[in-house]
């Protein structure tokens, strides 16, 4: 089966997509603040950008390749097909029509001048349509649609000259999960995802593929989970984080793309867990760090980035930091 139409649905993970990270940051001990449930303060604050936006809402759907369930596969990934359709001068023109060895018809595509031009179909073993895409010049352009076994639908997306160009959408077992918006091929415009159940789980507005303005996801009982604002694709003001009852976990700021400040997280009780304060995207003085019943585990000494020496522990952390809010409404 040709490379254009065996298309495979590729789930680009956090690493594919813009990851915000200060130099040498994921190697600095400074970092490695934990939030209650054992995540790391650095590691999602670096994630938080693409949480959700890439892959939060869609690892469920179906890995379905190009509509190629059987076991028996042909040399290019897709079954062994027996073609059929018109040539003018040597070159494929028209529709063409390929039958598996059951005589079964699995594909339908359109050719002029022997490049793929028109609409191309694919169906599964049984017969049933599991995608319809329009192509010109050998290249995606228009509309293509991917269905389930059930026949529903679960993405459809419009491209231009085989990049994205406009509303890409993406349904598991029946319902809306996401919608992006790219042009030429980068995120541009609005991304929302939502949970099983319909309400909100993640949104942010892109620009030129770089991330612009505030993301906020929620959790499912709706109830804020992290907010961050972005500028010139990085994080710029401030970043904090939410459990389900509201309660604040963590937060810090940022100021063109490199934490300043102090960066806390807090224990589920309201105690102080960690705190460090950033210079420049640097640990700068004291680092600090508190059991769950406020005692000091860690108290360390930090000159431009560089870990000078360890203090002694003290015996209790202070309840809040002055200025933190206890919790965020709905």
């Amino acid at each position: 089966m040709p490379e254009k139409i065996a298309i495979t649905l590729v789930f680009a993970f956090v690493a594919t997509l813009l990851v915000l990270r200060t130099p040498g940051a994921s190697a600095n001990p400074a970092d490695r603040v934990a939030f209650p449930d054992g995540e790391d303060l650095a590691e999602s604050w670096h994630a938080f950008p693409t949480w959700g936006f890439e892959w939060g809402s869609d690892l469920d759907l179906p890995r379905w390749a190009g509509g190629c369930s059987d076991a028996s596969l042909g040399p290019s990934g897709g079954p062994h097909l027996a073609w059929t359709g018109a040539t003018l001068e040597g070159r494929r023109e028209g529709l063409w029509i390929g039958v598996d060895a059951n005589g079964a018809r699995r594909e339908e595509r359109s050719y002029r001048a022997d490049a793929l031009s028109g609409p191309s179909l694919i169906r599964d073993g049984e017969g049933r349509l599991r995608e319809r895409a329009e192509f010109l010049d050998d290249r995606l352009d228009g509309l293509r649609l991917l269905f389930d076994g059930d026949g529903r639908l679960i993405e459809r997306a419009r491209y231009r000259g085989d990049q994205l160009d406009g509303l890409r959408e993406r349904w598991i077992a029946g319902r809306l999960r996401s919608r992006r918006s790219y042009r030429r091929g980068r995120l541009d415009g609005w991304s929302r995802f939502r949970h099983p159940d319909g309400t909100l789980e993640a949104e942010g507005a892109w620009r030129e593929g770089r991330p612009a303005g505030t993301f906020r996801n929620w959790h499912p009982n709706g109830r804020l989970r992290e907010e961050a604002e972005y500028a010139r694709g990085g994080l710029e003001g401030w970043w904090r984080r939410w459990d389900e009852r509201g309660a604040l976990l963590a937060r810090g700021r940022a100021e063109g793309n490199r934490r300043v400040g102090r960066w806390c997280s807090w224990h589920p009780d309201g105690r102080l867990r960690a705190e460090v304060t950033y210079v420049d995207g640097r640990p700068e003085g004291r680092r600090r760090v508190w059991r769950a019943n406020g005692e000091l585990d860690l108290d360390e000494e930090w000159v431009e980035g560089e870990l000078l020496h360890e203090r002694d522990a003290s015996p209790a952390a202070p309840d809040r930091i002055p200025g933190a809010p206890a919790s965020t409404p709905r």
